[in-house]
């Protein structure tokens, strides 16, 4: 099975939103598409792109964070939706995809800035959330991608040092593997350009991660210029899949789910409120 995975924060930008879909070409059995601060996923939602090469497309969101499942075949999807922050709500979380009870899909956006024991604390509820879904020695391929936000200690232009990176000793800890990096930074750019922007050191925010796939190339795509992240993408395969289904998808927590739908709309009905509010102003 060839899968291809994308992670982009858009910065809410439509035109790195649209960029996607060249990346998309129809040489896959799966595409998996972690996108973060897209904040109009109601245009998506309704427009669904222009994904033509594929016949079955998923989404699910969080406010910000959104999901999408590309398969040229009908899949059988479950979600799970977890938000951080108090009572489980926030616009950073992760969104969990079982696909066809034998793959699963973590899409997320970790919080942002110098606070690394946060998105340690983060990562580690992410991995807890994957072992609810296995069991030891079931092989059950799984794909981690998103905005994870670790930074960079010191930033040496040359090549990737993992002693600097924060987030090295954590996928050790949490037996998750990644491809080597071999590419450059992929945040912060300057807009719409190709320059760092010098107010932050220059880091490897946007990330996937796995466990039980075989890698053909992991990159960022650097001439996609429409958000001050850059795409990173994961070409992969997965040679055999595990006789036994994920577990415990039909007894999934709903409360995260159902924080994370009320704070969604809070928000969409609080800007609503506003806009109505100012007009009716002037």
């Amino acid at each position: 099975m060839q899968i291809k995975v994308i992670t982009y924060n858009v910065n809410n930008s439509n035109r790195a939103v649209d960029s996607l879909v060249a990346l998309c070409d129809s040489s896959y059995d799966l595409v998996l598409i972690s996108i973060q601060e897209y904040y109009w996923f109601a245009i998506l939602k309704y427009l669904k792109l222009d994904f033509k090469n594929y016949a079955h497309k998923y989404y699910e969101n969080i406010w910000g964070l959104v999901t999408i499942v590309l398969s040229p075949n009908e899949l059988d999807i479950k979600w799970e939706k977890t938000c951080f922050g108090p009572m489980y709500c926030g616009n950073k979380g992760f969104i969990t995809c079982v696909i066809n009870q034998s793959i699963l899909f973590i899409s997320a956006h970790l919080s942002h800035g110098q606070k690394n024991h946060r998105r340690e604390s983060e990562l580690r509820k992410i991995a807890k959330s994957i072992d609810f879904y296995t069991k030891e020695g079931q092989n059950i391929p799984v794909i981690l991608a998103g905005d994870l936000n670790f930074r960079l200690k010191r930033f040496n232009s040359n090549k990737y040092e993992e002693k600097d990176d924060q987030l090295s000793p954590l996928k050790t800890d949490l037996d998750f593997s990644e491809h080597p990096i071999t590419f450059s930074p992929t945040y912060k750019f300057k807009s719409r350009t190709s320059e760092y922007d010098t107010t932050r050191t220059p880091s490897y925010c946007d990330r996937i991660l796995f466990r039980n796939v075989n890698v053909n190339s992991y990159k960022s795509v650097e001439d996609i210029l429409f958000s001050d992240h850059r795409p990173v993408v994961l070409d992969c395969k997965i040679l055999k899949l595990s006789q036994q289904n994920i577990i415990n998808t039909n007894n999934v927590c709903q409360y995260s789910f159902i924080s994370c739908f009320i704070f969604d709309y809070f928000v969409l009905f609080s800007i609503l409120l506003i806009l109505l509010i100012y007009r009716a102003v002037i």
